[in-house]
């Protein structure tokens, strides 16, 4: 099922049509959605470094590379201690 502009929601995280693994950490290049504008988004990565600005992209391009909603904090991980974020759907 293809994404469409509807499906893209702010803090929700997308894996990649082609997702790949950093070579050192092992995380994939998931986005973040932190702004969604009428005709782009604006998103954090681990791509993204230190002291950089977030990327906007047009929204045609990130539907393009996005395949699919992996939710709000599943997969964010603490790459310092190694802690695992429990998903807001399983808490309570």
């Amino acid at each position: 099922m293809e994404l469409t502009k509807k499906d893209i929601v702010i803090g929700h995280t997308y894996r990649g049509k082609h997702p790949r693994k950093h070579v050192f950490t092992g995380d994939y290049d998931d986005r973040t959605v932190l702004w969604v504008g009428a005709e782009s988004v604006q998103y954090d990565s681990n791509a993204v470094g230190r002291g950089r600005h977030y990327p906007k992209v047009p929204m045609e391009r990130f539907l393009k590379w996005a395949d699919s909603d992996i939710g709000a904090a599943e997969i964010i991980r603490n790459t310092f201690t190694g802690l695992q974020v429990i998903p807001a759907s399983k808490e309570a």
